[in-house]
């Protein structure tokens, strides 16, 4: 029989940091393939995780699958790469590192069912200097009961403070970004994505909230992807802010019916401590 599920994951990796994938309506003795891909321009950060859908009431795990044949295969000088398999699920290569301005195909061979999605690396567009809007004692932090109101606390406390990022662009270019968060060493799984209109009228991101503590180390980093990735990152979003009455799996850019992304990406990063 058809079940209906809610499937949620995390999608964590070393220099990226996590999302969240919804799916409903699977049958649950039929799982499918959920693909987490990521091309990075800086070296050995690239890894892509492979695992398969269970049904909301399963308690276990999500099954990595193992012995994929996993490839990307660079369109401008049609060199090869060929991923190992690391640990369960998870594929990386030694040295690999995306190219500005080259398109990538991935290709993935698992059992009898191949997957592919072709992505490209547009050039980076740099973050030049972070601020923090307001100070850790002044108002308009948000404490941990929520809400405006004075600041004070001592520096244990956790605090939501905004953060302001400026970059450098070039107004009539078409750009869309994802902007990753990480204090410290924790990444936040919060998905913060912004379109082609904002940076092509301005040159700074619209604030973002992050829960911190005085001395803690906030680290923006600016990937700029390409629209396909942008769309499907809008659907997840779309989905767990229940925008939508009937929600729908965001929609992949990878093919042969799986779920999740092939994000190919530069990356540009800042770094500044609370205070």
């Amino acid at each position: 029989m058809k079940t209906k599920t809610l499937y949620i994951i995390s999608l964590g990796i070393a220099l990226v940091s996590c999302t969240k994938v919804i799916d409903i309506d699977l049958n649950a003795t039929d799982p499918r393939h959920v693909i987490e891909a990521n091309l990075s321009t800086i070296k050995d950060s690239s890894m892509v995780k492979i695992s398969k859908t269970i049904s909301i009431s399963d308690t276990n795990p999500n099954p990595a699958v193992s012995n994929a044949l996993v490839t990307i295969t660079d369109s401008n000088t049609n060199a090869i790469d060929t991923l190992s398999e690391t640990k369960p699920g998870i594929y990386k290569k030694l040295g690999l590192q995306g190219v500005e301005g080259h398109t990538y195909t991935l290709k993935i061979v698992s059992g009898a069912k191949t997957f592919a999605s072709t992505a490209t690396i547009y050039p980076t567009i740099a973050l030049d200097s972070i601020i923090q809007k307001n100070l850790f004692d002044q108002p308009g932090a948000v404490g941990p009961g929520g809400g405006g109101g004075p600041g004070g606390g001592t520096a244990k406390t956790s605090k939501q403070i905004p953060f302001q990022a400026f970059y450098k662009t070039t107004p009539e270019v078409e750009s869309h970004f994802q902007i990753k968060v990480t204090v410290n060493d924790s990444i936040n799984n919060d998905i913060e994505i912004r379109g082609s209109k904002e940076f092509s009228r301005y040159s700074t991101i619209s604030p973002i909230r992050v829960r911190v503590k005085k001395g803690d180390r906030v680290r923006l980093e600016l990937q700029r992807i390409d629209k396909a990735v942008f769309n499907y990152f809008t659907g997840v979003i779309e989905n767990l802010g229940q925008f939508s009455a009937t929600p729908s799996n965001p929609k992949s850019n990878i093919s042969n019916g799986a779920l999740g992304y092939f994000k190919a990406h530069t990356s540009s990063i800042k770094e500044i401590v609370v205070k």
